[in-house]
């Protein structure tokens, strides 16, 4: 009986560190890892899911390229508006740029709990960019 209590014991303490030191799911942070993309192409650029706790998102982009067909010349994250549009609802952010000078993306705040897609334009319609994007829920 001593030992079958002691066993018992064991389990109990065993299965109280297990839950009060596991991973915290309640924040779950995740990002895409950098993808390829393409203006102009008619495809959605990325998808991502919103959680009650993580609810910013934040788009990265390196490796620009424009080109209109003929050759290619370095762009800038300037060069690129960015929207989200929601899966369920088809509902869409306004274009946003980049958020600052110098800095290579853009950021949408509070965003409401779901699944959305990433479109990614460029300002001048002579050109398609190309490069990598990087989507960040946090």
């Amino acid at each position: 009986m001593k030992k079958l209590f002691s066993v018992l014991c064991i389990m109990v303490i065993s299965l109280i560190g297990v839950f009060s030191f596991g991973e915290n799911k309640a924040s779950a942070d995740y990002s895409t890892g950098y993808q390829y993309f393409a203006t102009e192409d008619k495809l959605w650029d990325g998808r991502i899911t919103t959680s009650s706790s993580d609810r910013n998102v934040r788009v990265y982009v390196r490796y620009l390229w424009k080109t209109d067909g003929y050759g290619a010349t370095r762009a800038l994250p300037g060069d690129l508006l960015f929207r989200l549009c929601n899966e369920a609802t088809g509902a869409c952010t306004a274009y946003k740029d980049i958020d600052d000078y110098g800095v290579d993306y853009a950021t949408f705040y509070g965003m409401k709990v779901g699944t959305f897609k990433l479109d990614i334009k460029d300002i001048d319609s002579d050109v398609y960019i190309y490069g990598e994007r990087n989507i960040k829920v946090y």
